[in-house]
């Protein structure tokens, strides 16, 4: 099928193993408020950051076709540990669609740090991939990076509740091996950067990727002619669990109401 021929006024597709992506769609409707968004919140196959990377493959494939089965006319994989193991797939099994995906900023952060110093949170699907070590290689050289794993941080989002001394604790010991640039390698670590934040050492800085992704996702509509002219910012909310939890949570992450519904086949 080629996309770039059909009607422009059709939503963008976000998936990601859980809440999240919402940290991606928040920064998309920040820059690009028109447009409407389908997101897939895949509750039932959480946390894809601690799966093998061929089992995140079906999973996701399986994911991405429900989107493409609503018509999107770009697919933002919301997840860093997802991106990493299987966007060259994606890409395969769909040409055409353009796909847009998360990695951590390990160069911004390589660019601003004063120490030398960066630390990196995130998934161990994430930490322990080919293609961050290639990052770090190529952006990171004389830079020294801490890769944090950091598993229970996705819990803490997911079900609201937030370990405050669990953060500090990892947050301090980092700053204690010089860590002036800390990077939230996962979508769903930005929504506990104001935890984080009283934790950090003046001249700091806490780096995300939801606006930059946003920048990016907004280079392609207008390379590719994709942009809308017509639509009002819709949000369709889907999940492959319970939407109830996941509508109460992700309507307090967001700061407005955020209704789920079951994603059927």
């Amino acid at each position: 099928m080629n996309y770039k021929t059909k009607n422009t006024e059709r939503p963008i597709g976000i998936i990601d193993s859980g809440l999240g992506g919402l940290s991606i769609l928040r920064a998309l409707r920040t820059l690009m408020p028109r447009e409407d968004y389908i997101y897939f919140a895949d509750t039932a196959n959480l946390p894809y950051g601690e799966k093998p990377q061929q089992e995140i493959r079906q999973i996701t494939a399986a994911a991405s076709l429900k989107l493409r089965q609503r018509n999107i006319k770009m697919l933002v994989l919301a997840c860093n540990s997802a991106t990493i193991m299987v966007i060259h797939h994606l890409r395969k099994l769909y040409p055409g669609l353009p796909i847009i995906g998360v990695v951590p900023m390990v160069k911004p952060a390589a660019e601003v740090t004063k120490s030398g110093v960066v630390a990196v949170f995130a998934t161990s699907a994430t930490l322990d991939s080919d293609y961050y070590a290639s990052l770090k290689e190529t952006y990171a050289n004389g830079i020294k990076v801490l890769d944090v794993p950091s598993p229970g941080w996705v819990d803490m989002v997911e079900y609201d509740s937030v370990d405050a001394e669990a953060l500090q604790i990892m947050v301090e010991h980092t700053q204690a091996e010089g860590a002036d640039t800390l990077v939230l390698g996962c979508t769903h670590f930005p929504f506990l950067a104001d935890a984080i934040r009283p934790f950090l050492k003046r001249g700091s800085t806490l780096l995300e990727s939801g606006p930059a992704v946003a920048r990016h996702v907004h280079t392609v509509l207008s390379k590719e002619n994709i942009a809308t002219k017509t639509l009002s910012g819709k949000v369709a909310y889907y999940t492959s669990s319970v939407p109830i939890q996941a509508s109460v949570v992700a309507s307090r992450l967001l700061g407005e109401p955020a209704h789920f519904e079951a994603f059927a086949d």
